[in-house]
């Protein structure tokens, strides 16, 4: 479906198609990074690299949406309107995805301390509820009088609930309310793996290494449960607290897309800094 935006700048449409494509690229390659070395390298073979290996799948599907999305900017189109339902139904449903794997993270790293690790057959349920949340949430959007669309009436700017659809309004108030539930569980989750930290650091001197390589774990996650509660809050209340135009929605999306690569982001530098001690 072709659109036409008189009133939008020529060079803003360029600068923000460009902006997303490059983006997007960009995380996508931090994210199939971080997933080729946890594949290649044996010591990534646990529980919790599992888990992180399904986040970088949802990030990295995002991240493709995204890609594809800086192209229907450029050309102010959303190509198709099945097309459009269909990924915007599944970039919203991965990153539901990717906030349950989250809670499915911070949950193994709180067993592995209450209940020495998490097991096999638990960690598959988590992350099996992870994707049952994700899929339920793709067939809901896919529904005839919902929808999630990139090309509203006068720009093409970012995703967001289709308010032609009578109940969308409705889905949009009742979903950040489940993300912060997740959010909260994530937070209760890492007060308990801290406390468990400060009783390791404070223990014998043999532990050391066990608190240096958990302490990392949880830098990065805590860094990620950081911007994903801020950015949540924004995008569901501040965001209403100011003038929607343009600049607005391409803030939006950015800070989206950036919500993918915070994750492999805070893996790679911690990692990193850990490798060159």
């Amino acid at each position: 479906m072709s659109e036409t935006f008189p009133d939008i700048p020529l060079g803003l449409i360029i600068f923000a198609g460009t902006l997303y494509i490059v983006l997007a690229v960009v995380l996508l390659t931090l994210n199939l990074l971080v997933l080729v070395t946890i594949l290649r390298f044996k010591e990534f073979s646990t529980v919790t690299y599992r888990i992180i290996k399904n986040m970088c799948v949802a990030c990295i599907i995002q991240q493709v949406i995204f890609f594809i999305s800086g192209f229907m900017t450029l050309s102010s189109s959303s190509f198709n309107e099945t097309f459009e339902k269909i990924i915007g139904s599944l970039i919203q449903a991965c990153w539901l995805l990717y906030l349950s794997l989250s809670l499915t993270l911070a949950i193994d790293r709180m067993l592995t301390f209450v209940c020495s690790h998490l097991g096999d057959r638990v960690s598959f349920v988590l992350l099996g509820l992870s994707y049952l949340h994700a899929f339920i949430h793709f067939v809901t959007l896919l529904l005839p009088y919902l929808g999630f669309n990139y090309c509203v009436p006068d720009s093409c700017f970012g995703w967001y609930y289709d308010f032609d659809k009578p109940t969308s309004k409705a889905m949009e108030a009742v979903e950040p309310w489940i993300l912060l539930v997740l959010e909260v569980g994530i937070f209760v989750c890492y007060l308990v793996v801290l406390g468990a930290l400060i009783k390791l650091r404070s223990g014998a001197s043999e532990n050391y290494q066990t608190f240096r390589t958990e302490l990392k774990i949880l830098t990065v996650a805590v860094v990620s449960f950081l911007y994903e509660a801020s950015l949540i809050i924004f995008l569901y209340w501040g965001i209403n607290w100011m003038v929607w135009n343009n600049d607005l929605y391409i803030t939006a999306t950015v800070l989206w897309m950036l919500d993918s690569g915070v994750f492999p982001l805070a893996t790679l530098a911690i990692n990193t800094t850990q490798y060159r001690r």
